[in-house]
């Protein structure tokens, strides 16, 4: 008998050492075959269909399967034909889910139906193109998981999965209680894209862990939150809603926390995890603004921006530590772009795509308007048209005397800037700042977000921020702590 280890092999191969194997024998024999997944079987034992070969097939262990043939002296040479892998049956359809069991009823049941849902998908003549994870349901997708070996034969199909997890569900600090679900169907007819994008933006600033998906037909909504009612406000501001869901994510972490055992010491994983999709790397100039970066889920945040710009070899690191197969860069500062792109050119074992961000107000709205289910190209278009939305003004202090045009500036003035060009010049931080946003404000714009520096107090914004709010009735002003040196205030508006 021939024994061949196809084991870790990828279709064809497994079938292409099976023929090399028979064809060895040079008359009567028997080939076993070792694949360690059913796909491999399948394609094996319809090699020998076509042959005309007695087969049979064996799982032997895990991920371990044994495919024997028997040769007869006289067995018949058929033409040979290319060898070719089971053809790809994947539809557009999307799985979602987000949980470990199906339905709200008996726990055993839910899961027990959940599990024969996950193995009636690998019997299906069509197979979706996604299975999306996410709270409960991203357990599944863990070692130990009831349905993993169907997983991973739907992986082995080519269906791919995206798992998102809760963060803070149960450890961590609680910043948001309330885990809150819903999808949005019957949009109204006057919805455009830029309304979604306005949904994301909205959610951020009332939550985090903001998961929107969908276009014009239907979206999708998952956001943790301490003002629900005001998250679906902001949805039927888009249509109908449907299947509402919100989780008290402090009364699960008390439900749970009885059954909790003391957690082993971590092992090191025995190989690195597969790359997701898609990641972001974003330079950024304070730890207000670095903390909001993350909240948007980027993955790796550089120092750097107006005061000290990051090298290429920083940019280049930071992409590298990112484990995705695409990686968005937002320099986020007009004389790093030309960094990011040195260092995009640099890396040869993924896709960096930079988008070509001037400042952080500018970054903030690309990665919000990040679409990772898009391709590259769909997404990095769409990323810069939102940062082409935002204007932003700027509030520093003059380094030296100069004269501009009209205006004649002193050491230590404190200046507006609009598009990098000194629009205004004063003596007092508050009045420079809303003589600047008359320059800046239309009858259009929607939004107004203050970021104040770390030299700036917090009360001081706060009051910046009313007045604001008092004079454009028509926007919505809401203020974040940037922690920026140098500028009082940042400024975007959209």
């Amino acid at each position: 008998m021939v024994k061949v280890d196809a084991r870790g092999d990828a279709c064809p191969l497994p079938v292409v050492k099976a023929k090399k194997a028979i064809a060895e024998l040079n008359g009567a024999g028997e080939v076993e075959i070792l694949v360690d997944n059913e796909i491999a079987v399948q394609n094996l034992t319809k090699m020998a269909q076509q042959k005309g070969l007695v087969y049979s097939a064996e799982k032997l262990a895990e991920r371990e399967y044994s495919v024997r043939f028997t040769v007869g002296e006289t067995t018949p040479e058929s033409e040979e034909k290319a060898e070719a892998c089971a053809p790809d049956t994947r539809t557009d359809t999307v799985v979602v889910i987000a949980s470990d069991q199906m339905g709200e009823g008996a726990e055993e049941l839910g899961k027990t139906l959940l599990k024969a849902f996950v193995f009636s998908l690998t019997q299906q003549d069509k197979l979706p193109k996604t299975i999306l994870f996410y709270n409960g349901g991203a357990y599944l997708t863990c070692e130990g998981s009831p349905m993993l070996e169907d997983l991973k034969a739907l992986e082995a199909e080519g269906v791919e999965g995206d798992s998102y997890e809760d963060e803070h569900s149960l450890t961590g600090e609680l910043k948001y209680i309330y885990c809150t679900e819903f999808g949005v169907e019957n949009l109204f007819p006057d919805i455009v894209e830029e309304d979604i994008d306005s949904l994301r933006r909205r959610l951020n600033r009332i939550g985090d862990c903001v998961r929107v998906t969908g276009d014009l037909s239907a979206v999708k909504v998952h956001v943790h939150t301490n003002e629900p009612a005001k998250a679906l406000e902001f949805g039927l501001s888009l249509g109908e809603l449907i299947d509402l869901k919100i989780e008290n994510m402090a009364q699960k972490r008390r439900e749970a926390q009885p059954k909790e055992e003391p957690q082993a010491e971590p092992q090191p994983a025995a190989q690195q995890e597969p790359p997701k999709e898609s990641g972001m790397v974003a330079v950024s100039l304070g730890e207000g603004f670095n903390q909001i970066f993350r909240d948007l889920t980027v993955d790796q945040v550089v120092e750097g921006g107006q005061t000290m710009n990051p090298s290429i070899e920083d940019i280049s690191e930071a992409v590298g530590r990112v484990n995705a197969k695409v990686v968005y860069v937002l320099p986020n500062n007009g004389n790093v772009i030309l960094a990011a792109q040195q260092a995009a050119e640099l890396c040869e074992d993924k896709k960096v795509v930079v988008i070509p961000t001037k400042n952080v107000a500018m970054g903030i709205a690309a990665a919000i308007a990040c679409q990772p289910e898009l391709s590259p190209e769909q997404n990095a278009a769409r990323m810069e048209e939102a940062a082409q939305r935002v204007r932003t003004g700027t509030v520093t202090y003059a380094v030296r005397d100069t004269d501009l045009d009209d205006l004649h500036i002193h050491q230590g003035d404190i200046i507006g800037l609009y598009n990098g060009k000194i629009q205004t010049v004063g003596n007092d931080v508050q009045e420079v700042t809303l003589r600047l946003m008359e320059a800046i404000v239309t009858d259009e714009d929607e939004l107004i977000t203050v970021y104040y520096g770390k030299d700036t107090k917090e009360d001081d914004a706060q009051a910046l921020t009313d007045e604001l709010a008092s004079r454009y009735g028509d926007c919505d002003v809401e203020m974040q702590m940037g922690g920026q040196p140098l500028y009082y205030y940042l400024v975007s508006v959209e």
